[in-house]
């Protein structure tokens, strides 16, 4: 197991796309939990989120992550 080591303030795309974001990890986990959606949809939901700025915030963290050693 390994903690989310990112313990610095929020991105620019984090402060721009958190909430969209958000929205839809919320509404695509409570999907998956209630049925509505397949879990075999699990690679859709990570491509938007990917596409909707995931990929940005990941490789903005990575690059703080770097900076830090």
């Amino acid at each position: 197991f390994q903690w989310d080591k990112y313990m610095g303030p929020l991105t620019p795309t984090m402060g721009e796309k958190n909430t969209i974001l958000n929205d839809l990890i919320n509404e695509y986990y409570t999907k998956f939990i209630v049925g509505d959606i397949p879990i075999e949809k699990f690679d859709e939901f990570v491509q938007r989120w990917y596409d909707l700025g995931g990929k940005q915030i990941t490789d903005e963290v990575n690059d703080w992550w770097k900076n830090q050693k």
